[in-house]
């Protein structure tokens, strides 16, 4: 078994892609200004508006730990 994710991870992975020529478009709905990590098992992401295509967008982001153990 790997480490656990947690919201801090997601949040990490769903910035890193807003960065990534490759999966930048996936995440144009997000509000990252209004999105925050409420707990290790919650992040609340805001977004600019309804989009029925926005968590197949969202499913195309692998989650992954922001630090890798030593």
């Amino acid at each position: 078994m790997g480490d656990p994710v947690k919201a801090e991870d997601a949040l990490w992975s769903i910035q890193w892609a807003a960065e990534s020529a490759e999966y930048s478009r996936h995440t144009t709905n997000i509000d990252f200004e209004n999105t925050k990590v409420i707990d290790d098992l919650t992040l609340e992401l805001a977004i600019f508006e309804s989009n029925v295509f926005f968590l197949n967008d969202l499913s195309r982001i692998q989650v992954t730990a922001k630090t890798q153990p030593s």
